[in-house]
């Protein structure tokens, strides 16, 4: 696309082509922003993100965002998601959540596999070791 306004002169825009189109947020409660998701260096269609759950007990929330764009989600088909434990729905709005249950301080690594052999397994979490304070 190019756009010519004379008092500012010629400004072109290109599109990316492939994987480099999207990018993919996490958006919960503890990131109402989202954070954006590394892609895998050996598996271009694999997304991971990490978070650390707040300095209270509790659970996390969230949805993955295409662009960061809350219209187009990536939601479990069913209210309370769990890690591999539901389809995937979207991208659209939904009030349906993930939800991760940890402790504080606890830490936890978000998958998104885009290519997932086992539908079911398109969006994961596992929790992280323990940091282990060294005096």
């Amino acid at each position: 696309v190019v756009s010519a306004i004379v008092s500012s002169g010629t400004r072109t825009w290109h599109s990316q082509e492939g994987r480099n189109r999207r990018r993919y947020y996490v958006a919960g409660n503890w990131a109402e922003r989202g954070i954006l998701m590394s892609q895998d260096s050996e598996n271009p269609d694999r997304y991971w993100a990490k978070m650390t759950m707040a300095s209270r007990p509790g659970r996390a929330e969230f949805q993955i965002w295409i662009d960061e764009d809350p219209h187009r989600a990536l939601f479990p088909e069913a209210p309370n998601g769990s890690s591999g434990g539901c389809m995937v729905g979207g991208p659209g709005v939904s009030d349906n959540k993930f939800v991760i249950d940890g402790y504080a301080g606890a830490s936890f690594e978000i998958c998104l596999d885009l290519k997932s052999s086992h539908k079911w397994r398109t969006v994961t979490w596992t929790k992280l070791p323990d940091q282990i304070a060294l005096w």
